[in-house]
């Protein structure tokens, strides 16, 4: 578990920049609502499913540049990439009495038991980056996040100019999918999106799609099977940074950067720079500090205020000649 005191500030620019548009939709106040005249103070827990990603440790830091303040502590608990361990934090913050959680679910499904233990002891919950499903039997306030399925609609588009610049005179592309981690909603709407692209290019052969499990280590074992098994690949397509680095990392021990193309999506500073390059085509850029939106939300929520149950940060592709432009506005991280 790591510690963070935090206080909370009126509405940060950045949030007043990527705050995205949210649906009709509304989650109405807990039903007493706080006196307004009353300094009111909170105690929020954040569960990250694993600071092993450069996304969530990112989190971590986006919280800290902005917390403690106006009575509002911050508590980020590290999930470790295990859904038992995150369901036993969520009980854990509730037994000490949390007034709210940010929680990213490790899985669509595995996190229900918490979410419903928190219903019971009426914790507000709000979900950030990955959601639970609907018919999941389980209540939470919100969802802060992008979109995953244009995300990876965006790394198909990448992937497919890569692939038209480096194998213009090729009849068909032979690509493999690094899928993130199974079961979680980020993996299901980043490979529906990236499908909803490569599908409909009857040049593009989708040789296989793998379990790489967000992680860079095992990206570069998959990768160099892949690479030994297949002679004529063209692609990585990659559910995020930390793969894609794994892909590139495979290249370079096999001697063979450039010769196939490969994207990914987050938009994490190793990756961009990577881009900058030469070395990986693409990726697509989301915003870590959409977690700062989430602790505001469900305290907004906690001071008796409505609050829109989409809240959708904005993304942005960021093909090979764009990479270096990025870096010098300060947006990878």
């Amino acid at each position: 578990m790591k510690r963070i005191g935090t206080c909370l500030l009126a509405v940060s620019m950045m949030l007043a920049l990527f705050a995205g548009c949210g649906t009709s939709q509304t989650q109405a106040p807990p039903a007493q609502t706080p006196d307004s005249d009353a300094a009111q103070t909170y105690k929020i827990g954040v569960s990250v499913p694993s600071m092993e990603y450069t996304f969530f440790a990112q989190m971590e830091t986006e919280l800290e540049a902005v917390y403690p303040k106006d009575g509002v502590e911050v508590v980020v608990y590290d999930g470790e990439n295990n859904q038992e361990k995150q369901n036993k934090d969520v009980e854990d913050m509730i037994t000490m009495g949390f007034d709210g959680i940010v929680l990213m679910p490790i899985t669509v499904e595995g996190a229900a038991p918490a979410i419903a233990y928190a219903n019971e002891k009426k914790v507000p919950v709000i979900t950030v980056d990955r959601e639970v499903t609907s018919d999941a039997g389980v209540d939470v306030i919100g969802f802060v996040g992008a979109e995953h399925i244009q995300m990876g609609e965006q790394c198909g588009e990448l992937m497919i100019a890569a692939l038209s610049e480096m194998f213009p005179d090729e009849a068909t592309w032979n690509v493999v999918e690094l899928e993130g981690t199974q079961g979680a909603s980020a993996t299901l709407k980043r490979g529906e999106g990236i499908h909803n692209v490569l599908d409909k290019d009857s040049r593009v052969n989708v040789i296989a799609s793998l379990d790489a499990n967000f992680s860079t280590t095992e990206a570069i074992s998959i990768a160099e099977d892949m690479l030994i098994a297949n002679e004529n690949l063209h692609g990585f397509i990659c559910h995020n940074d930390d793969e894609a680095m794994g892909c590139y990392q495979a290249l370079v021990n096999a001697n063979r950067v450039g010769e196939v193309a490969i994207t990914g999506i987050d938009g994490t500073l190793a990756c961009v720079q990577t881009i900058a390059d030469g070395g990986i085509q693409g990726t697509v850029i989301q915003y870590p500090a959409m977690v700062v939106l989430g602790v505001e939300t469900i305290v907004k929520y906690l001071n008796g205020e409505s609050v829109e149950y989409y809240n959708y940060y904005p993304t942005e592709a960021i093909p090979a000649d764009e990479a270096q432009s990025f870096i010098d506005a300060g947006k990878p991280y």
